[in-house]
């Protein structure tokens, strides 16, 4: 996606595969509707790779749209480690569970390059109370964020072994590029081993034997951070614990 300064009229094609695009761009936008989201709409800004969007404790002052790159967003423990609780890449939306507090429960850190477009909290009344068409992409939109929060859930939900995590992971990706108009076979990978590890309650030393083991299978074919899922069907069936080429693939310790 283009690098723009402001969310301006001109700016709405740019943002097909954002996720707020149904609020941005409801059919038919009529010329009120623009001045609302010409007043609505903050500029966006450009997030390096390691810096901050907002941390833990920070005023929640909007939601914060991923209009290029990726952002993982952890918490600390009351042991005090790190926990990474989630992967956002572009198109998706990071911020809204700290609405209900007024401030941020987490922290969301860029994985690499990105830029991210601001809806005032403040503000969302706004859209409500003047347009019919806005209030109702607004509830759309909304709905649809919890959806894509239950779905990060997957990996997790009835699966104990380590590959049948992985691999509902990457499935799950699959899915969330595809539907934000990408490459669903074939995307980055900008989250480290180490990260992917953390958030599915594995070794980074088990991951990366499972990466190698799903390329020697067939399933998966890593150049760099390319990913390419070359066998969807059998990376369903591990997600499925079901064996794989007569042996269970999930046996890495």
């Amino acid at each position: 996606m283009r690098s723009v300064q402001t969310a301006g009229v001109g700016e709405y094609a740019a943002c097909q595969r954002c996720s707020l695009h149904p609020l941005c761009v409801p059919t038919p936008l009529t010329r009120g509707d623009v001045e609302i989201l010409g007043r609505l709409l903050r500029r966006r800004r450009v997030i390096d790779r390691g810096e901050l969007v907002f941390r833990t404790g920070d005023p929640c002052s909007g939601f914060y749209a991923i209009c290029a790159g990726s952002v993982k967003t952890s918490v600390v423990g009351r042991d005090g480690r790190l926990q990474v609780v989630g992967f956002h890449i572009a198109g998706e939306l990071i911020g809204p569970s700290g609405a209900c507090l007024e401030q941020h429960e987490c922290d969301a850190t860029a994985l690499e390059r990105t830029e991210i477009c601001e809806i005032p909290l403040g503000r969302l009344r706004e859209i409500a109370e003047q347009s019919v068409s806005l209030r109702r992409a607004l509830f759309h939109f909304l709905g649809s964020e919890i959806a894509e929060r239950q779905e990060q859930l997957l990996p997790f939900i009835g699966r104990k072994t380590a590959a049948s995590r992985l691999a509902a992971y990457l499935l799950s990706l699959s899915d969330r590029f595809a539907r934000r108009g990408h490459a669903g076979r074939e995307f980055m990978l900008p989250m480290s081993r180490t990260d992917i590890g953390n958030y599915l309650g594995l070794a980074k030393e088990t991951v990366s034997r499972l990466f190698a083991r799903f390329e020697q299978e067939g399933l998966i074919r890593m150049r760099s951070r390319l990913l390419l899922i070359v066998d969807r069907e059998r990376l369903q069936g591990v997600a499925g614990e079901l064996p794989v080429s007569g042996r269970p693939v999930d046996r890495v310790q």
